[in-house]
């Protein structure tokens, strides 16, 4: 823990502080120094990092640094992570990122990861066949992504850096499996991300000055160490869009001006459970690619009573084409669906041979996409402003991903800022426009014979 006392001021360090004052006093201020302090700052991270990439001087359980891009994140979460060895606050640590490639290319072997910080004499051995650093003095750090949130299972951890928590693929099932480890020593863990408006990331900023510490910060605040070409092309690529404020800017925004849902509405159209059901359906967004688990295939179940439509189960996977069928066919029969509605524009004839191949005779429509995604979308969100759809229970990804959905642009900037196309919302709006504005059809126009 450092003293508050001997932080540097806001947005400055120790060597930016050192550098404008004269060798007289630069003197001085080492002199005044206790013991303690003078070992805190006889490191090379102390002295480089500005004020608010040092950790909060209090008993906190999680650190998130929340900021934009270029504030130097990865730079914080590597130094933090080393420092912790380097002391021996550290004997058994973990570092999960989003995917195996970020994992190697930002956390260990790019210019902020750990191989490149780490001091000379204090450097750890990657042992990448069993996915782990060892330290000089045995201690080690476990090495895991999102994509795998199983292999969280039974570790005890102390210390632990989560990179870009916001793009977690499986960001639920990875953050419980890690808190069941956080059980070893002292433990303490470092959120570094790009604010995303998720439910995990809400929930804990509820936490903030209770157990969880909260660091904001902008592009802006690391401009001389950033590349003029890099902060320009950033900076024009967000400049006046809706995600100005979070990419550059690093607030987390609840709710995004203009999307078509937000958290607010969702919450207000919750029910805890639906009524009997007139009429059921399976809607679905396919993956084409044969490649098991290389894209997400949006499932989503819901149904209709008394004119109002009810969300029921997001069922979305990543899977192969038979798997995803059979995941289809399988809910289809469980809730004595009515019909399958799914798009043939992705995979056209694969999209019906596939189902086919698990029943013939389930009730199939397949549907084109002859508009674009926000305009089949808006219909079915204005439904949700009349209270006439409503969520039994809560599906965080699904709501997630509706709450990211901006009208007004070709959304190329929201994709690319949170990797994912919009699967579950698709298959939502596939399946409640079949429900609720399509009450007079009761058959589907193609039918798997």
């Amino acid at each position: 823990m450092i003293p508050r006392e001997i932080l540097p001021p806001e947005h400055m360090s120790w060597n930016d502080v050192l550098s404008r004052l004269s060798e007289e006093k630069q003197h001085y201020l080492v002199e005044s120094l206790s013991d303690q302090d003078l070992d805190a700052v006889g490191q090379d991270w102390f002295m480089q990092a500005r004020r608010e990439q040092l950790p909060p001087s209090w008993d906190w359980f999680i650190w998130i640094i929340m900021a934009g891009r270029g504030f130097g994140k990865n730079w914080s979460g590597a130094n933090w992570l080393i420092n912790q060895h380097v002391t021996g606050n550290a004997r058994n640590s973990g570092i999960v990122a989003a995917t195996a490639s970020d994992l190697r290319r930002y956390c260990l072997e790019g210019p902020s990861g750990i191989l490149q910080l780490a001091p000379q004499h204090w450097r750890p051995h990657h042992i990448t066949s069993k996915s782990k650093l060892v330290w000089p003095d045995e201690s080690e750090t476990l090495l895991f992504t999102s994509e795998e949130p199983e292999r969280l299972r039974g570790p005890n951890l102390d210390k632990v850096w989560c990179d870009e928590l916001g793009s977690w693929q499986r960001l639920d099932a990875t953050w419980e499996m890690l808190m069941l480890c956080m059980r070893y020593g002292v433990p303490q863990c470092l959120v570094t991300t790009t604010p995303r408006p998720k439910a995990v990331l809400r929930d804990l900023m509820k936490r903030e000055g209770i157990d969880v510490a909260v660091t904001r910060g902008s592009t802006y605040d690391n401009m001389k160490n950033l590349a003029p070409r890099f902060v320009q092309e950033v900076i024009a690529q967000y400049k006046g869009t809706k995600l100005e404020r979070q990419e550059i800017y690093g607030e987390l925004l609840d709710e995004f001006e203009g999307a078509l849902w937000n958290y607010s509405l969702l919450d207000a159209c919750r029910v805890e459970e639906a009524p009997t059901l007139t009429r059921t359906g399976v809607g679905v967004d396919p993956a084409v690619s044969s490649v098991e688990g290389a894209d997400l295939t949006g499932i989503v179940v819901g149904g209709t009573a008394n004119n109002h439509g009810y969300v029921i189960g997001d069922h979305s996977l990543r899977a192969s084409p038979e798997r995803w069928a059979q995941k289809v066919i399988q809910l289809y029969h469980d809730h004595k669906a009515d019909f399958i509605i799914a798009e043939k524009n992705q995979g056209g004839d694969m999209v019906e041979s596939v189902i086919k191949n698990v029943d013939p005779n389930a009730n199939v429509e397949l549907v084109s996409a002859s508009k674009g995604k926000v305009a089949r979308a808006e219909p079915v969100a204005a439904l949700y402003e009349q209270h006439r759809i409503h969520h039994v229970g809560s599906f965080k990804e699904l709501e997630d991903e509706m709450c990211l959905f901006l009208p007004g642009e070709t959304n190329t900037q929201q994709l690319k800022a949170n990797s994912k196309s919009p699967d579950r919302t698709d298959a939502m709006v596939w399946l409640m426009s079949k429900l609720m504005l399509d009450m007079h059809t009761t058959r589907p126009r193609f039918r798997v014979l």
